[in-house]
């Protein structure tokens, strides 16, 4: 009796031991996969917004676009369909880095969208005009450059006026596109945009370019994850960023793609499938949901 009592002791403590060891070896498995999955998420957000927790927009039909009505008030990808990039440039100007940036995206024959903050703005207009004689468009990063999802509506409003105040001032020209800076927002945020007569512009692929990261890796990471319909963020006076496009716009273009502002992404989104077309009622319940 007593051996078959040890017996049992050692079968259970060899059970506890197996058991332990699987466990450790799934939690292994389980936290090195979130990992990579995280990292990978972490650089190219789809839609632009994983990466800032906004759970409204992971809706079954994955939405390109947001509307009000029959009106466009909000804007995540371009037309699948169609195999065009639109490059957007945040967080400008900075004067000499911005000038030599739109020299190289002449030579390459690229217009580009800039989401502009005010105060820059204020400091260098000169940049805004030369800008626009390129073919390029501008669009309100706000003023200051601040949160505007924790503040109340009031600043959100003074944010985007001032911006496009101090860009009209500059050269004369009254933005259609509003990006929020950080890429923080909600559907308040939107809805005082499209008050303000603008389409909000989120992204498809950011590769994180802020965190100054070799170009090469800066490019790889687009080169994984680009698709139709891309609007990449890329940020005004990231030596790197200016380093890897070259190549990158002659790979894009090899494999079929072409390069346009958002206003001509916008243009063809006629046959945009309605399954991927979110109107901001349901945006704002599913919002509230989610909360």
């Amino acid at each position: 009796m007593r051996r078959n009592n040890k017996e049992r002791v050692r079968m259970k403590q060899t059970s506890n031991w197996r058991y332990c060891w699987w466990l450790f070896i799934s939690l292994f498995i389980l936290v090195a996969y979130g990992a990579a999955y995280g990292e990978d998420m972490r650089h190219v957000a789809t839609s632009g917004l994983f990466a800032h927790g906004v759970d409204p927009w992971l809706l079954p039909s994955k939405p390109h676009t947001l509307w009000e009505g029959n009106h466009l008030i909000a804007i995540v990808r371009g037309n699948p369909q169609r195999k065009e990039i639109a490059l957007t440039f945040d967080d400008g100007p900075h004067p000499l880095f911005t000038l030599r940036l739109l020299a190289l995206l002449k030579m390459l024959h690229v217009r580009a969208t800039f989401f502009v903050v005010g105060w820059k703005v204020d400091q260098a207009p000169w940049v805004l005009q030369r800008m626009l004689e390129d073919g390029n468009e501008i669009g309100d990063h706000t003023y200051h450059h601040f949160d505007l999802k924790s503040g109340p509506p009031e600043l959100t409003a003074a944010e985007i006026e001032m911006c496009n105040d101090a860009i009209y001032r500059a050269c004369g020209y009254t933005p259609l596109f509003f990006r929020p800076s950080g890429g923080q927002f909600d559907p308040a945020v939107i809805h005082e945009a499209a008050a303000h007569h603008m389409i909000t512009v989120l992204w498809t692929d950011d590769p994180a370019d802020y965190e100054s990261p070799p170009a090469d890796v800066i490019e790889d990471r687009l080169l994984h994850h680009v698709s139709p319909g891309a609007i990449i963020l890329l940020h005004d006076g990231i030596e790197q960023t200016y380093e890897m496009l070259p190549d990158f716009i002659e790979r894009m273009r090899r494999a079929g793609y072409t390069f346009v502002t958002l206003r001509e992404m916008i243009e063809h989104l006629d046959n945009t499938p309605h399954a991927e077309r979110v109107q901001l009622a349901s945006f704002r319940r599913f919002n509230t949901r989610t909360k």
